[in-house]
């Protein structure tokens, strides 16, 4: 990321200066991006927006750098949403995988019951597992996932 002399963010460099070297960039008034993210953000919980009455110059390399502070917000309710929604594929895809783990340990299960003995603590153990982990991923889809 790059930053003109008085702040201004640039996501990319024009095309004429795409491979400049910094000593033509700061001539330009272009200037690297150093970002200060605060201790303890939480990227599931909140956003980060530039503080503009903090940044300034650190001239103690070679060329100048602009140094930003971020400015911590909660997560509006908008961006919970299109974050719960980028995440459901991986989701669906890992419930989809516990399904196919299930498969085993419950039929063993069923079978031992199914001849009066005791199942094995094992696949008890393994499906218990697997059922509380899907638990919280049909939690984290929320109120209206796709199939779950």
């Amino acid at each position: 990321m790059y930053a003109t002399a008085d702040g201004t963010l640039i996501d990319a460099l024009p095309a004429a200066l795409a491979d400049a070297a910094d000593d033509v960039l700061a001539d330009a008034g272009l200037f690297h991006v150093r970002e200060s993210v605060p201790p303890g953000f939480d990227p599931a919980s909140q956003a980060l927006t530039v503080d503009g009455g903090v940044w300034g110059f650190d001239v103690g390399g070679p060329w100048p750098v602009v140094t930003l502070a971020w400015a911590v917000r909660p997560l509006t309710e908008a961006e919970r949403v299109a974050q719960a929604r980028a995440r459901q594929p991986a989701l669906l895809r890992r419930l989809q995988e516990i399904d196919t783990a299930s498969i085993r340990p419950a039929r063993a299960i069923a079978a031992t019951l199914g001849q009066g003995g005791t199942p094995d603590p094992a696949d008890v153990a393994t499906l218990a597992a697997l059922e509380s982990e899907a638990q919280a991923l049909r939690a984290d889809l929320g109120p209206d996932p796709p199939l779950r």
